[in-house]
């Protein structure tokens, strides 16, 4: 704890240079609020699906007091075993959330039909019904009381719009009024059900509600959401002390929102929320007002891509608009940590800096001052990489942090000379030095691979194997040794597709060998990729592997197999993509102990075999 206060008055310092990343909020189109005078008094994270013990320890440690678990019960027919073992076990999830200190609510979706179909599950992402069939909407509310009656335990329920739900891809007109009655409606249920439980509306892609505005890649979506949260503000008897609010707060962070604002030099007057929009709904008597930045901790398949500087910008403006309350998270959990670590902190301390979360974070993650320092500075430069911060439109983006770190190849040098914390109290979902792997490869990922040649790593050829002759008499394909003061080392190969791009949907199989002089446990990640050059776009796809490497003919052996893949990229990679290979390994024993590979062989799923 004191290395980490050291270092914080290293970045207060560092901060006063000016790399606070929040930019004046009459820039955002609002006359400010000072943020340091509001509270967030709930810092929340959406659950989609169920969280590990160890997850719910992370959030707890990072400062979150509320989690909202979504509901997916309108997926399993109602008749089966698996409606039933699903609400069990997603009861006993908030169960255990409770019992950990959290307070617990549950995101029930609008107007989706209930799977009925002859098989368990089904309806995909959900099949919306129009809102003005009577018949359906009391169907659907009839599903919705059986589901409060089963999770009955949550401290409250919360009504999403949309995305899934309202007219989404259905030609009915809808309107605004089936949600703003739907949700009187769920809330009586709720008094009825669960009568402790308290109710928000939450406005995530009310625009869906609308046929007109349904289409996120219009304006008019964008626009109807602000439009829409005002009108329901304004609505006579609606939010009180017994109704809630969630609004998404889309103007401050959602990059589309920007775009297609500045496409038709149509930027809001002022955001939604803001100070005004705040006042209103006090004026209503409601106790809770919270930001909902649904994927602020952006959901990307190569599990490392910050977002940070905009969860900071997120934050400070619910703050300075006068919300008690900001909620993030995303479909999919891939294991941001960073940010969703970041978010939790952000909201609990205003004065926490960018500079500041990263030096912190990286203390925990390293084992040095030195190292936390070099780590903090490489977090800044990944920041800046992010998609996010490059892809705005100029009035929108955001400050780039100052890094000592002016290029990619420099900073994956740097990478390569990290020693992870093996002793830390924090409780990491994951042990320091897999996240420390996913910064170096992704920064080893920003390099093309033909130009890639970090000092640390071995580069190899699969034409050229290697001098060493590999345990079972061949040439090996690779010698490792391992590096001093790491426990890392990592080889990297630029392949020719052995199909063309148009053979798009077809799973991969990969088998590698390796072999060790001592017995002892190799862990790692197998990543291929693609180049966005040929392909328009970075794919990237990781296997996390551990193994124990056993005494097989004279020499400690491990075969590593897996399957890559599918259709449309799902698994993030497709055998007709494939152009990169990179492994990372740890190792127990170090200090120039050696590993051979061997026998590695990448084919088409469905004609794989062994040479």
């Amino acid at each position: 704890m004191k290395r980490i206060i050291a270092l914080l008055l290293t970045a207060a310092l560092l901060a006063a240079v000016g790399s606070g990343c929040t930019p004046d909020p009459s820039e955002s189109g609002e006359k400010g609020n000072d943020p340091m005078k509001n509270t967030l008094d709930t810092v929340g994270y959406f659950v989609f699906r169920s969280v590990s013990e160890k997850q719910l320890d992370f959030y707890k440690a990072a400062g979150y007091n509320l989690l909202e678990y979504c509901d997916l019960s309108w997926f399993y027919n109602p008749d089966s075993d698996a409606y039933a073992l699903y609400q069990q076990e997603q009861a006993a999830n908030i169960r255990l959330a409770k019992q950990k200190g959290f307070k617990v609510y549950v995101i029930l979706l609008s107007t989706l039909e209930q799977w009925t179909g002859p098989a368990d599950s089904g309806n995909g992402g959900g099949k919306a019904f129009d809102p003005a069939d009577s018949e359906k909407m009391a169907t659907r509310l009839g599903y919705i009381r059986q589901v409060v009656g089963a999770f009955k335990e949550a401290d409250g329920f919360s009504l999403f719009a949309g995305d899934p739900g309202g007219v989404l891809g259905i030609k009915a007109e809808g309107g605004l009024q089936y949600y703003i009655q739907m949700s009187r409606d769920v809330r009586q249920i709720v008094k009825e059900v669960a009568p402790h439980a308290e109710f928000n509306m939450n406005l995530w892609a009310v625009s869906q509600f609308i046929q007109e505005e349904v289409d996120p890649s219009t304006l008019a979506f964008w626009q109807g959401e602000d439009r829409n949260g005002r009108t329901i503000i304004a609505e006579d008897d609606l939010l009180s002390a017994d109704i809630g609010i969630e609004i998404t707060g889309s103007d401050y962070y959602r990059p589309l929102a920007m775009q297609l604002y500045a496409a038709y030099d149509a930027r809001p007057a002022t955001n939604f929320p803001n100070e005004n929009d705040v006042k209103a709904i006090q004026a209503k008597g409601t106790t809770r007002y919270w930001g909902f930045g649904h994927g602020l901790a952006p959901d990307c398949q190569d599990n490392l891509r910050l977002n940070t500087t905009r969860i900071k910008y997120y934050v400070d403006q619910m703050r300075a608009a006068g919300m008690n309350g900001a909620v993030c998270g995303n479909v999919s959990y891939f294991g941001n940590y960073l940010d969703v670590y970041a978010f939790a902190r952000f909201a609990s301390d205003p004065t926490l800096t960018v500079d500041q979360l990263f030096l912190e974070y990286a203390a925990l993650l390293t084992e040095t001052e030195s190292d936390a320092a070099t780590l903090a500075e490489l977090l800044k430069y990944l920041n800046n990489m992010d998609a996010h911060n490059q892809n705005l439109p100029a009035e929108y983006d955001l400050p780039r942090l100052e890094t000592i770190f002016t290029d990619t190849r420099t900073a994956s040098q740097k990478a390569y000379r990290l020693t992870p914390n093996t002793e830390t109290d924090f409780p990491f979902p994951e042990e320091p030095m897999y996240y420390l792997a996913r910064v170096q490869g992704r920064l080893f990922a920003a390099i093309r691979p033909e130009n890639a040649e970090p000092a640390a790593a071995m580069l190899w050829d699969f034409d050229k194997a290697g001098a060493q002759k590999a345990p079972d008499g061949t040439a090996g394909i690779a010698q490792l040794t391992m590096l001093a003061g790491g426990s890392y080392t990592l080889i990297e190969q630029k392949i020719q597709p052995a199909v063309d791009a148009g053979n798009y949907g077809r799973y991969g199989y990969l088998h590698l060998s390796v072999y060790s002089e001592k017995e002892q446990t190799v862990r790692g990640y197998i990543m291929l990729g693609s180049d966005a050059s040929k392909f328009g776009i970075d794919q990237f796809w990781y296997y996390d592997f551990s193994g124990a490497l056993h005494l097989h003919e004279g020499w400690n052996h491990l075969a590593i197999e897996t399957v890559f893949g599918g259709d449309n990229g799902t698994n993030g990679i497709n055998w007709g993509h494939l152009e990169q290979f990179r492994v990372l390994f740890f190792c127990e024993k170090q200090e120039g102990h050696k590993l051979w590979l061997d026998n590695l062989y990448i084919s088409n799923y469905e004609e794989h075999k062994l040479p």
